[in-house]
């Protein structure tokens, strides 16, 4: 089912582990009779949806209520729920009736604020497995809280400002870089705080993965703990599909839904073209190769300024901690065009550098090797 668009929070507004074929797809539309109630209404215009900045999933997130209130959409049935999730899931509820009332104001120093309000006793008794990701996720949290505190950057930034002059990168890019992306976020956005959608909590098995994601990310050095909430706090969801590429044979990848959050609509556009196999084919010359390298969470590669860390707030699935993503993040409609900009920079000074090796180098290649394309 397509998640509910509801603002609650805690396991009745939340979670999501979900394979991506079944997330916004036709198929899932078709199946929620969402087409046949727009050729009830009229099918919605384009042209004027562009205008007024929504997207077509925007729409359907804000109308199921109305939708299900007459019946154009079935509740999904619940599934039964064991003695063990129905531990866990006490153990969230608590947690969620816990969390602080306070937030970080747009523009506010987040730094003070750095720090978490759950604990670890607040999940005694829980399922073992669980319980050891907790652990795991209380140990990595306190790393990084120590380490923002004392630097001021999460543990997982890694550019340097040094080897970015060394390669001839701007100063001004150097600075986006190391200071962090910034962008402008509309005023009249509202505080918003919804947690991850609700099939997580539809097993045990999909909560252990929701926390294992977790702590992944937070091994690579990426959520900040905050000991206040977000101003916006966008659902969450882990998408999973088969990888060749992936030790267990699958992909999973956290997704942050700052559309359903409102952050996206509140954010200025930029169009993006993406390079298409037919251009770099156009590109070769004779005798040359053609390779592609998938860049594993490329978009984490970018830090954003700290004054805008209180729109990319996420709720943990679990101990409902309040977490900063302070990155570029799949979700962010920005993420795209930012990320593209910038690897074109880097595509650029790899092929400066690959020609000069290839001169510096006098080899035997052929001068048809070296293009100025």
């Amino acid at each position: 089912p397509i998640p509910s668009s509801g603002g609650g929070e805690g396991p009745e507004g939340h979670g999501c582990v979900c394979p991506r074929s079944n997330l916004w797809g036709e198929e899932v539309v078709r199946n929620i009779n969402v087409l046949e109630i727009f050729e009830q209404e009229g099918r919605p215009d384009p042209a004027k949806l562009a205008k007024q900045k929504v997207s077509l999933r925007r729409l359907i997130l804000d109308r199921q209520a109305q939708w299900r209130a007459r019946g154009g959409i079935a509740e999904p049935r619940k599934p039964e729920v064991s003695d063990v999730l129905r531990r866990v899931i006490d153990a969230i509820e608590v947690a969620r009736s816990r969390r602080p009332k306070n937030r970080l104001q747009p523009g506010a120093d987040p730094f003070p604020f750095v720090g978490h309000y759950w604990n670890l006793s607040d999940f005694d008794g829980i399922d073992p497995r669980v319980l050891e990701l907790l652990q795991q996720t209380w140990s990595l949290e306190n790393q990084q809280i120590a380490h923002v505190r004392r630097t001021g950057y999460h543990r997982g930034f890694s550019i340097q400002a040094s080897g970015c002059r060394k390669w001839g990168i701007s100063e001004e890019k150097i600075d986006e870089w190391v200071n962090g992306v910034k962008f402008e976020v509309d005023p009249a956005l509202k505080p918003t705080s919804r947690g991850a959608y609700k099939p997580v909590y539809q097993s045990l098995r999909n909560i252990l993965v929701a926390c294992q994601d977790w702590v992944d990310l937070l091994q690579g050095g990426f959520p900040i703990p905050l000991r206040v909430r977000a101003y916006v706090e966008s659902p969450s969801m882990v998408l999973e599909k088969p990888s060749a590429f992936e030790p267990e044979g699958v992909k999973k990848r956290m997704v942050i839904d700052q559309t359903a959050s409102g952050l996206n609509d509140a954010l200025l556009h930029r169009p993006v073209k993406m390079v298409t196999l037919s251009q770099m084919l156009e590109q070769l010359g004779r005798n040359w190769w053609i390779c592609k390298q998938d860049l594993k969470s490329y978009f984490y590669s970018y830090r954003v300024d700290p004054s805008l860390w209180t729109y990319l707030g996420v709720i943990h699935p679990v101990t409902q901690q309040t977490m900063i993503m302070p990155v570029l993040t799949m979700g962010n409609s920005l993420s795209p065009p930012i990320a593209t900009e910038n690897s074109n920079i880097l595509r650029d000074l790899i092929a400066k550098e690959a020609t000069r090796r290839i001169g510096v180098r006098g080899s035997s290649l052929s001068a048809s090797c070296v293009s100025d394309r």
